[in-house]
């Protein structure tokens, strides 16, 4: 076997080689089991101050070769959720990146870990059961869709509502923060969060950006669809509605519109995923997605 060692990330000379090799990883992986180039984004560029937060970065590590070649990765988003990544050819890396990431969640402190299973990945399923961890009733669905000869409908907007794309412009962060934070029920999300990944992200294009404006010019409903120009995908992140102003079709109209446009740079597949909210569901059954790849959280105690 190929001489393989383990290192922690390195800021910011570590950014496009990990990225590669997320997107390398996508068209040979089980649906759902490989973070999409935009989640990658949002964790150096999501931030007002952008890069790898140290609680992250601690719990995050990668495997090379003596080439320099990334072959495997333990990534964190700070929770106690594992997120392991192996490349084709050294699947027998996968318990040690877990075994790390679960002494790594020792070492913060935490009481136990979770590895999200999906139906299509028997691998981690069978490691998971050697490693002692127990099916939890937290499940995730991701819906895609192939765009090559899909015939998308069309939906009008609701009466003195209008579409737009997001225009860079503190006034359009801000709005957008405030919409997220009233749809989500948070308080975190910034304009300067939103100002450092839309200027940033490689992911990110305006074009992809849309926006409800409602009659008294707030934003109603968001629905943004991030770009890996690698596989010629696109993956709906965000999409949310303000509580004012749900049940009017407007997130639906949205996302049909950032459809059309994802097919029209000639996307081969556009996805989008979601936990067990039956609101999203309902909302992501109604488009014409036609593939469905579901999963479930498993967890350990520590």
């Amino acid at each position: 076997m190929t001489d393989v060692s383990s290192r922690l990330l390195r800021q910011p000379d570590d950014f496009w080689p990990v990225r590669d090799f997320l997107a390398s990883l996508y068209p040979v992986s089980p649906a759902g089991t490989v973070w999409d180039v935009r989640r990658w984004d949002g964790s150096i560029w999501h931030s007002d101050v952008p890069g790898l937060a140290p609680e992250r970065a601690a719990r995050s590590r990668l495997w090379v070769t003596a080439g320099g070649r990334i072959v495997a990765a333990a990534l964190s988003e700070g929770g106690r959720q594992i997120h392991p990544h192996v490349a084709r050819g050294f699947a027998d890396l996968l318990g040690e990146v877990v075994a790390w990431a679960e002494d790594a969640a020792r070492a913060a402190g935490d009481d136990r870990t979770l590895l999200h299973l999906w139906d299509d990945d028997p691998t981690l399923h069978d490691l998971a059961m050697d490693r002692g961890y127990a099916e939890t009733d937290r499940w995730e669905v991701i819906r895609s869709l192939n765009l090559a000869h899909a015939m998308l409908p069309s939906e009008p907007m609701p009466n003195g509502y209008t579409m737009r794309t997001t225009r860079a412009e503190h006034a359009d962060h801000r709005a957008v923060a405030d919409l997220l934070n009233a749809a989500f029920g948070r308080s975190f999300h910034l304009a300067a969060d939103l100002a450092n990944f839309t200027a940033m992200a490689p992911s990110f294009r305006r074009d992809l950006d849309l926006v409800a404006v409602a009659p008294d010019g707030t934003f109603a409903a968001y629905a943004a669809v991030c770009w890996d120009s690698y596989n010629r995908r696109g993956t709906f992140e965000p999409v949310c509605t303000h509580p004012d102003h749900r049940r009017r079709g407007l997130a639906k109209a949205l996302m049909l519109e950032g459809m059309r446009r994802a097919q029209a740079l000639g996307a081969d597949v556009i996805d989008v995923g979601t936990g067990d909210a039956d609101p999203a569901n309902a909302l992501y059954s109604s488009l014409p997605f036609d593939e469905v790849h579901r999963g479930r959280f498993w967890a350990k105690e520590l």
